[in-house]
């Protein structure tokens, strides 16, 4: 879990969801991060991050993919924040990220879509993103405020302590770099022809998009996602 005690929020990053942008973002606004063996309040790395009033210091930091409020931690009085995306264009998107070691090594072979829907459900599945959902279930909570990858930069917008602070530099900046980031080509194309950016539909037939809903069934169901919406 990460969490502001200034700002008053609690984030859960998923990963493939635009979280390292966000990251980028939620910086300058301090918040710690609790890892699932750490005690809350105690045993936490904190990320000292620049002063908002400060445009001249980096803003990157650390953060966790951890879904989860630590034993001990009252989240009332919290708004929870969450990175979320259509589970299609997720699933696509881990797919891609079985290429990445190609930068590397230029004989790794990564399955065809098709068969990695089949034969990795391990992977995309089991990932650590599916247990938004399941983590507001079990603690009875619902998200303040959802990051929802299709509208990425509308919904970063739309945080309170983002807008005190519009007009900042630092905020500034990083509307124009999200801009240019959400306009660039994948930078996949430079390396795997068949990888060329394409919508995620294009990708589905409807026996694997039958796949992931049962598998994410829930998640759809809970963050508001069309069962169609492979079409």
């Amino acid at each position: 879990m990460n969490i502001s005690f200034e700002n008053k929020f609690i984030w859960w990053a998923a990963p493939r969801c635009a979280s390292r942008q966000t990251a980028t973002i939620l910086g300058p606004f301090r918040f710690w991060t609790h890892y699932p063996d750490a005690p809350a309040m105690e045993g936490c790395l904190y990320n000292q991050f620049i002063d908002p009033e400060n445009p001249n210091i980096h803003n990157f930091s650390p953060y966790t993919h951890n879904a989860d409020i630590p034993e001990g931690f009252d989240p009332t009085g919290y708004d929870l924040i969450i990175n979320v995306r259509n589970p299609y264009s997720w699933v696509v998107s881990c797919w891609h990220a079985e290429f990445n070691d190609m930068f590397s090594n230029p004989d790794a072979i990564a399955l065809p879509f098709d068969e990695f829907i089949k034969k990795r459900p391990d992977y995309w599945w089991e990932n650590q993103e599916d247990t938004t959902d399941i983590q507001c279930k079990k603690h009875n909570l619902t998200p303040n405020y959802l990051i929802r990858f299709e509208s990425y930069l509308d919904s970063i917008l739309a945080l309170p302590f983002i807008q005190t602070k519009i007009d900042h530099p630092v905020v500034q900046s990083w509307i124009e770099n999200t801009k240019v980031v959400s306009e660039r080509l994948s930078y996949r194309d430079n390396y795997r022809p068949e990888l060329k950016w394409k919508n995620y539909t294009e990708y589905y037939t409807k026996e694997l998009a039958d796949i992931v809903y049962e598998k994410k069934k829930g998640y759809f169901e809970f963050f508001g996602y069309d069962r169609d919406s492979w079409k």
